[in-house]
């Protein structure tokens, strides 16, 4: 595994002032879905002047969201809440791919996020039936499904046991 020059701060509360995004509006779909109650966590990276990379992860509020596209279909999911992800350096792995391509609005199935800002060696995984929340200031905000035990987190794309491509689009 591939040793990382990482400051990590994490801390875990309910509630705090910061809120979760609002839950995107119930998708269309033939199936039927109850509301599931979920957990909101919010995570970013901000690379430091020494180079380095802050990471950080905080656990918001359970809560009610409506049924989502991501629960039906059970891939995770990403929703930008920016006005272009391409321009603002993202880029995704969609699910059963090794090939990158352009984030995209308004939404994709993905497994994991890259970002330009975060060089290679740091992606963001989103396991089935999570969403992800970009947001603007570069936060992201990550739901899950109470059923669900397995959370977003980071990873290092090119360890063996992760076997993503390395580095995001340029």
């Amino acid at each position: 595994m591939r040793a990382w020059p990482l400051v990590l701060a994490f801390s875990v509360g309910c509630g705090g002032a910061e809120s979760a995004p609002e839950a995107p509006p119930a998708q269309e779909s033939s199936q039927s879905a109850q509301p599931d109650t979920g957990v909101w966590t919010k995570f970013r990276a901000d690379r430091l002047p020494d180079g380095t990379m802050k990471l950080s992860s905080e656990r918001l509020s359970s809560g009610d969201a409506a049924a989502m596209q991501a629960q039906l279909l059970g891939e995770g999911w990403v929703e930008w809440h920016i006005s272009n992800p391409q321009g603002s350096g993202y880029s995704v792995k969609p699910e059963n791919s090794n090939t990158l391509v352009w984030g995209a609005l308004p939404s994709q199935a993905i497994d994991g996020i890259y970002r330009k800002g975060w060089g290679c060696d740091l992606a963001f995984k989103v396991p089935n039936f999570n969403i992800a929340h970009v947001q603007s200031d570069g936060s992201m905000y990550c739901w899950r499904p109470s059923t669900v035990l397995e959370d977003c987190y980071w990873v290092d794309p090119d360890a063996s046991n992760v076997g993503w491509p390395r580095c995001p689009l340029q």
